[in-house]
């Protein structure tokens, strides 16, 4: 059994109360009585209870982690999780994890029991797909400490950013010298992108606004507004079309890694040469994307960094409850240099020279949110 305050009253001659008080280092007892106390405690083995203690103090020293339980909704890798570990175990805190479904997270009667039930001191939340009105208002309306992960919103919210992400991929490809640069995300419709996570029309953005810098037109490779879906073998198969057109891309931007390792594939069965004819860069959250052995140049995202940020904008809110934070975007980490960049092929940098020899500059970028403009909407991967 376990040893009690009792226990140690009896053993040291002692109230009950005079022991609380000598534990918890309150009121005006001498200093020998503290003393014997605590010999006492440490030689029976006492225990405190921390989560009796937490309850009177009303500070758990918990941050929950709140999932979906449904697939696709929360996105988590391996190392915002450990910058969120990393950075709670700094300050002595612990994490509980409470992985829930639409239903819950939209009941009113259920959502306060988080805070109750998880013993926690505030939530960080890890929700950024389809997120049903009802939860962000019934959280909003519990006036606790709560932090969004990976989600863009008006407040208390941290998040990759992916318009800088998308600017580094394809300032790496202008520096290499290529003008026909196309992005690539057939993840999304047009119709739908607005209603899709923030990343996708964020790094389609930072794509727009480097091409524009350099006075280049954008061309951008996403999916028609149908509701039919694009199997895997379809968008390899428009991808090796597109290759062989005139005045094909010379170098691709991809929203992912699994758009960059198709492109590689149809490059190859067109008998072109990875980076030598067709240059790629996309963006991963890995230490290394690979295609034909080949190591793709990508942009790192924040993972790490982000979960890291999160907790430190939590803790700031647990300190003022009351008090808003403004969003945190957290800048990409780090550019990876792999071996599918180089300069374009000689017939284009050959109109290049000429172009700048004449002083002419591409057309400025065409409304790429309408379908039928410069701006390729094809299907969906």
């Amino acid at each position: 059994m376990p040893i009690t305050m009792q226990d140690i009253a009896e053993k040291t001659g002692l109230s009950r109360p005079t022991v609380s008080l000598a534990l918890r280092d309150k009121g005006t007892l001498s200093a020998e009585t503290r003393r014997r106390v605590r010999v006492t405690a440490q030689e029976l083995g006492y225990r405190a209870n921390a989560s009796a203690r937490a309850m009177r103090a009303g500070e758990f020293g918990t941050i929950a982690l709140v999932l979906s339980a449904h697939s696709g909704r929360s996105y988590l890798p391996q190392q915002t999780l450990e910058g969120i570990c990393d950075t709670l175990g700094e300050q002595e805190l612990h994490l509980t994890i409470a992985r829930l479904p639409d239903e819950k997270l939209t009941d009113a009667g259920f959502v306060p029991k988080i805070i109750r039930e998880y013993c926690c001191d505030g939530m960080l939340i890890d929700y950024t797909d389809d997120i049903p009105e009802e939860m962000i208002e019934l959280i909003e309306s519990l006036q606790q400490p709560v932090i969004w992960l990976n989600r863009k919103q008006n407040h208390d919210c941290v998040y990759p950013d992916d318009v800088a992400i998308g600017r580094q991929a394809t300032q790496r490809l202008l520096s290499a010298g290529h003008r026909r640069i196309a992005y690539v995300d057939r993840g999304t419709g047009w119709k739908q992108l607005s209603k899709a996570h923030y990343s996708q029309r964020d790094r389609q953005a930072g794509y727009v606004e480097a091409m524009s810098a350099a006075g280049l037109r954008p061309r951008i490779l996403r999916r028609d507004d149908s509701d039919i879906a694009e199997t895997p073998r379809e968008f390899h198969q428009a991808m090796v079309d597109l290759l062989g057109e005139d005045g094909r891309p010379t170098a691709f931007v991809t929203y992912s890694r699994v758009f960059a390792q198709n492109i590689a594939t149809a490059a190859l069965r067109r008998g072109l040469s990875v980076p030598a004819d067709v240059s790629l860069v996309t963006v991963c959250y890995q230490a290394e994307v690979t295609v034909d052995g080949l190591q793709i140049d990508f942009v790192m995202t924040p993972t790490r960094a982000y979960g890291v940020a999160g907790v430190e904008a939590l803790l700031t809110r647990c300190e003022e409850p009351a008090a808003h934070l403004p969003p945190r975007a957290v800048a990409p980490r780090e550019f990876r240099q792999g071996q599918t960049v180089a300069p374009p092929p000689a017939d284009d940098a050959t109109e290049r020279s000429s172009q700048k020899r004449s002083g002419r500059r591409d057309a400025a970028p065409r409304d790429i949110g309408r379908k039928g403009s410069e701006c390729q909407t094809n299907q969906r991967y």
